[in-house]
């Protein structure tokens, strides 16, 4: 549902891609140790190959919808509130 005017750097596509498997397996987790565990698995790799430095809060902030803007844009939502 991004377009490609939307993702203009790697961190973008990143928070993406964070994001969609955040709704796909995290939402589906059921205790805090399973929740910690998936944002290990993402968070080191993507850490370290590309060089961000993300730590699970980081990583749990990644929001993307097409609600938050009058274009119905998929875009990263920036603040929740």
């Amino acid at each position: 549902m991004v377009t490609s005017d939307n993702l203009k750097d790697k961190e973008m596509l990143l928070s993406l891609w964070v994001h969609e498997c955040s709704r796909v397996f995290h939402d589906r987790l059921i205790d805090s140790n399973d929740r910690d565990w998936f944002y290990k698995l993402i968070g080191e790799p993507v850490n370290k190959t590309f060089e961000f430095e993300w730590d699970a809060v980081a990583l749990s902030q990644f929001i993307f919808g097409d609600y938050a803007n009058t274009n119905k844009e998929y875009l990263r939502i920036e603040n929740i509130d």
